[in-house]
This record gives structure tokens, sequence and C-alpha cells, in this order.
């Protein structure tokens, strides 16, 4: 995702069939290096979809034991709110150490809560599908071109105005005065 506009432009070459073996090998790199940002795509998503979910009151970790079977089979059909789960009583050693998945975020129930745009998230279900997969996704390329330099860039855009959000609260968080008791 680094580089968005030069594959789109080895992208055009090999449509217009003037690739040459340098712009094989470099588009190969690209597709290489495909792998290792899906990792880092959904990993940012992942992470900021279970902060909006703390952040609105919802519970993002699993259960130890068959006590809470019923509890963990609720959240894994829709989110849960924190008080709602402290509630039943649970434990801290009952509490997993693990945390809900990619899949279960993407699940509908949950993204109505996060409020992840379709367009976003129709490619979040691509990327969560496609990286377990350990191999070259140069096909991927060939197939979609365009489609998916362009579903790269609306990624791209989207985690970069979260971040550019989250900076500026933090600035207007620093500039209001703090209270003294």
């Amino acid at each position: 995702m680094q580089n968005l506009k030069r594959l789109d432009e080895l992208i055009d070459h090999m449509h217009a069939r003037t690739q040459t073996k340098e712009h094989a090998i470099e588009l190969l790199e690209f597709a290489a290096q495909e792998v290792y940002d899906q990792v880092k795509i959904i990993s940012f998503f992942e992470s900021w979809m279970k902060a909006i979910l703390l952040a609105r009151g919802y519970w993002i970790h699993g259960f130890e034991g068959k006590r809470l079977n019923p509890l963990r089979n609720a959240i894994k059909k829709r989110p849960q709110k924190i008080a709602d789960v402290l509630s039943q009583g649970i434990t801290a050693e009952e509490v997993s150490e693990y945390t809900i998945g990619m899949s279960t975020l993407l699940d509908p129930a949950y993204l109505e809560v996060i409020g992840l745009p379709i367009e976003l998230t129709n490619m979040a279900f691509i990327i969560n599908d496609d990286r377990g997969k350990i191999h070259l996704k140069h096909d991927l390329i060939m197939l979609q071109g365009k489609d998916i330099v362009n579903d790269l860039r609306k990624l791209k855009n989207y985690a970069t105005s979260l971040i550019n959000k989250m900076h500026e609260a933090q600035q207007a968080a620093k500039a209001q005065p703090t209270a003294r008791l």
C-alpha cells in the first residue's frame, strides 16, 4: 500500500501489453508484499473495531470453562454490553486472554454497532478470507487489476482519516483546561 500509483502504472503496462520483464518482476514484488499488507490492514481494522466496541461499552473477550457456554454463544451471535456480561457473576479466571476474532467482528450484528462503511466491509471480508493463504497474489492483481488498486486506496484513505480524527481529538483534549479539585 506504500506505492499504489506505481502499482497502477504496472497494471496499465500489463493491460496495454507493454509489460517488460522488469515490469513483471516488479509486479510480482507487489504481489508478495500484498500478503504483508493484508496482515497489516486486518490487524489495524481488527484493533480499531475492538476499540470501537469497548468505547461503546461492549465486551470483546472470550471465556474459559463450560459454565459460560451460553454467554460465549450469545457473543458469537451479537455484541453484548459489558455490564450485562459482568452481571453473570464471572470471575477473572473465567475471562479468556483471547478476544473475539475478525470473523465475528465482520458479522452483520457487530458491523451495525461498529459502523464500518459497506464498501470497506466488503473489502475487509475479502482480505480476511485471503490473509490465511500464504502464496503470491499475482493472479488476484491480474484478474482485478485497477479494482484492487482502487479498493486498497479506499482502505488507505479511510484508515488515514481515522488516524487524523484520533489525532485531532487528542489535540482537542490537550487544549482543554483540566479541572482542579
